[in-house]
């Protein structure tokens, strides 16, 4: 592919997706990552393929790591892969071919209140029951299982370090797309335009809050500003991050493009 081509023009003229750069979108919780998981699979189908298909493909006797290895041409006929996965992944880590990388980001205090919210208002999430009798702070204080979304995790997920010089060496030396929460067409316009490959349906919004009667929203917790102080402190790097980005964060590869 020459720098006068999109992936989707070399599809176009025939070219395999194996000699093609290949899309990875992490999904976040709660920062629009299923409405995107939808769009985004449409754009480049036939060529996209959900993490949460692979794992149930494989099942529990093999590692991702070990099919991979086993399959050589795994990765042959895909140009995204999308799902709840981060950057040290070995979907990401064994992929041979150039990587371009996806996501969108959103104020960590704010994705993680709506994160409990939706966790305690969705009867079959995992941790539905035990966050029944935990406020937010207490679930940040005392359940491992919650408290892992807490720190950082954005940048943990999309590139694999919350060391924010890190982060910007990353962003000059890799291929990123990173969306500001709110903004999804911006993020949108600008996958289509390194893509090449052009979203043909309407944004669509799924996978919001569906509060029960008698459910606190965490605003309405006595303890919801003690909640909010430590998350600030624990997510002081996310913060920064957020608070300095444009509406997409694009690496220097791109700049020409978008």
């Amino acid at each position: 592919m020459d720098n006068h081509q999109t992936p989707a023009d070399c599809i176009r003229r025939g070219e395999l997706p194996r000699s093609l750069p290949i899309f990875f979108f992490l999904h976040i919780p709660k920062t629009a990552g299923t409405t995107l998981n939808s769009v985004l699979s449409k754009m480049f189908a036939p060529h996209s393929i959900f993490h949460q298909a692979l794992t149930n493909k494989i099942g529990k006797n093999e590692s991702l790591s070990d099919y991979i290895d086993s399959n050589p041409d795994f990765y042959d006929t895909l140009m995204l892969v999308v799902g709840h996965f981060g950057f040290k992944n070995p979907l990401v880590q064994n992929a041979s071919r150039r990587r371009i990388i996806l996501a969108n980001f959103r104020d960590p205090v704010e994705r993680i209140v709506s994160l409990y919210n939706y966790m305690r208002f969705r009867e079959d999430h995992a941790l539905h029951q035990p966050l029944q009798k935990m406020t937010l702070y207490t679930a940040i204080r005392e359940l491992p299982e919650f408290r892992i979304h807490c720190g950082n995790a954005q940048l943990r997920t999309i590139f694999g370090t919350d060391n924010l010089d890190r982060v910007r060496e990353r962003l000059d030396s890799a291929d990123y797309v990173v969306g500001r929460y709110g903004n999804t067409s911006v993020f949108l316009e600008a996958v289509e335009a390194i893509s090449g490959f052009r979203r043909n349906v309407e944004i669509p919004h799924l996978n919001s809050e569906k509060p029960i009667s008698g459910v606190l929203h965490a605003h309405q917790q006595n303890d919801y500003s003690l909640a909010v102080e430590h998350l600030h402190a624990l997510n002081s790097s996310e913060l920064e991050f957020f608070g300095r980005m444009p509406s997409v964060v694009i690496s220097r590869s791109f700049h020409n493009l978008v």
